[in-house]
C-alpha cells in the first residue's frame, strides 16, 4: 500500500478547483481546527472498516502529514463559523480579539443569526473559551461554501491548510505516517463481517494505527477506551447528515448526556454516497471487499444484506454503481 502516493494524490485533488476539491479541501480545513482546538494529543479516530470513515482516516492522514512539514504561524489566525443561541458569544470572542494583532476591526451586527458570519480567530482564544467552559460547540457550516473557489481563498486565507494547498509542492518521503500513530478504536461485535474484520487489520498495519479493538456496545466501548485514554476529548467518526444519528449531528458535537465527555467531529457530514465513491475510486484507495459484492451500507449481519437494486442476473454490481443515492440503506434492516 503506497501511502506517499495516496496522500500526495488527496494534496493535488484538494488544491484543484472542483467540485470534489473543494470539498476534500474544506473537510481538511475542517480536521485541521479540529487538532488546533482540540490538541494534537488529545484525539483519536473510531474505524468501523467502513466506506466512510476510510475516507476520514485518509483525510486525517493528509492533514497530519501538512501539520507535520509546515509551520504553526501559518494558521494563527482564521476564520470559523459559529452557530450559537447566544448572541453575547460573538461580543465575548471580540473582546478577546481586541487583546490580538490582526484582530478584526468591528463585531459583527448581526446578533439575530450567526449562521452567516465568521470572524477571525486564534486557536488559543477558543481553547480558552473551552477551559473556562463556555460550552462552547464550534458548529461550522461549511455545506453553503462549496460553490466557488473565491470562497475557499477568502475563508481560509492564511491557513495551514491553505497555505501549503496553494506551494503545489506535493512530492512526500517514502514514509509519510505521522510519528505518533494514529489513537484509533474498533468496536468489534459478535456478528462483524469477516471481511470487514480483515480490512480492518490491513488498514491497522498499513496506516500503523495506535489500535485498540473493544468487544461492546457503543456507548460502552467508548466509555471503556475514555477510561484507557482519559487524554482523548474528541473523536473523528465518519458519520454523514444522510446517517440515521447524521441529521441531529454537526462537524463538531458533544456526545449526549449518559455518553463519555467526548466532541464527535465529522469531516465528510455533507459528503454525498457519490462524492465518497469518487474520492475512493479516482484515488484508488484502498477499500473493504464487502463492497464489491453489492453491500452499499455495512452493519452486522443479521441486519445487513446485499442491495437488492445492485442485483443484476443473478450477480450483484458492486457498491459504487448503485445510481440513486437515497438507496444506500436500503438493505439495512
Amino acid at each position: 500500500m503506497d501511502l506517499s502516493t495516496y496522500i500526495s494524490n488527496i494534496f493535488k485533488l484538494a488544491a484543484s478547483d472542483s467540485d470534489l476539491g473543494r470539498i476534500v479541501s474544506l473537510s481538511m480545513e475542517i480536521i485541521n481546527l479540529a487538532i488546533d482546538v482540540y490538541g494534537q494529543d488529545s484525539f483519536f479516530m473510531s474505524f468501523n472498516g467502513g466506506k466512510d470513515c476510510t475516507v476520514t482516516l485518509f483525510l486525517l492522514l493528509a492533514v497530519l502529514n501538512i501539520r507535520a512539514t509546515t509551520s504553526s504561524s501559518d494558521s494563527d489566525i482564521f476564520p470559523v463559523f459559529f452557530k450559537n443561541k447566544n448572541p453575547e458569544l460573538v461580543q465575548t470572542l471580540f473582546s478577546l480579539s481586541k487583546e490580538q494583532p490582526n484582530s478584526v476591526s468591528e463585531p459583527h451586527q448581526n446578533s439575530t443569526d450567526l449562521r452567516t458570519s465568521f470572524i477571525p480567530i486564534q486557536t488559543s482564544q477558543i481553547r480558552s473559551l473551552e477551559i473556562i467552559n463556555f460550552n462552547l460547540e464550534i458548529s461550522t457550516l461549511f455545506k453553503n461554501s462549496f460553490d466557488s473557489s473565491e470562497f475557499l481563498e477568502n475563508a481560509f486565507k492564511g491557513s495551514r491548510i491553505r497555505s501549503f494547498l496553494s506551494k503545489g509542492h506535493f512530492d512526500l518521503p517514502a514514509d509519510p505516517l505521522p510519528n505518533s500513530p494514529i489513537k484509533t478504536l474498533y468496536i468489534r461485535t459478535s456478528s462483524n463481517f469477516p471481511e470487514v474484520e480483515e480490512f480492518v487489520q490491513l488498514i491497522n498495519t498499513a496506516c500503523n494505527l495506535n489500535l485498540v479493538i473493544i468487544e461492546n456496545d457503543m456507548k460502552s466501548a467508548l466509555l471503556e477506551y475514555k477510561e484507557l485514554h482519559p487524554e482523548c476529548v474528541s473523536c473523528f467518526i465518519g458519520t454523514r447528515r444522510c446517517d440515521p444519528a447524521g441529521k441531529y449531528s454537526d462537524y463538531f458535537k458533544t456526545c449526549d448526556l449518559g455518553w463519555p465527555d467526548l466532541v464527535r467531529i465529522c469531516p465528510v457530514l455533507d459528503w454525498s454516497y457519490t462524492d465518497i465513491w469518487k474520492f475512493i475510486l479516482d484515488l484508488n484507495l484502498p477499500r473493504c471487499s464487502i463492497y464489491e459484492k453489492g453491500y452499499t451500507s455495512v452493519g452486522d449481519i443479521q441486519h445487513t444484506r446485499a442491495n437488492p437494486i445492485l442485483l443484476v442476473n443473478g450477480t450483484y454490481k458492486p457498491a459504487w454503481l448503485l445510481s440513486d443515492s437515497s438507496l444506500e440503506r436500503y438493505s439495512r434492516q
